[in-house]
């Protein structure tokens, strides 16, 4: 993948994830991904419609985690809480 012609979006992507000290890990390359995304779009007769699904899950997924880590943090939203009056 590092050689096809999204190679270098592809390095840039992978290294932020490798490198990357956000919590969750990665948050921080979310544009990059998108880049490389963007890329395997543009030349689906090399990347195929399955690596833009896998990309789009791994973005999601990555989202989501973030949003749970922040309402996890907030002590007047914590899961606890949260569900005290019911």
């Amino acid at each position: 993948m590092a050689d096809g012609p999204c190679g270098e979006q592809f390095k840039a992507a992978f290294s932020c994830f490798v490198y990357s000290e956000a919590e969750p890990k990665g948050m921080d390359c979310v544009e990059k991904f998108k880049g490389m995304q963007d890329c395997f779009r543009e030349h689906p007769e090399i990347y195929g419609e399955g690596m833009s699904f896998a990309l789009s899950y791994f973005l999601l997924l990555v989202v989501s985690l973030s949003f749970l880590a922040i309402f996890l943090s907030m002590p007047s939203l914590s899961v606890e809480g949260s569900f005290a009056n019911f």
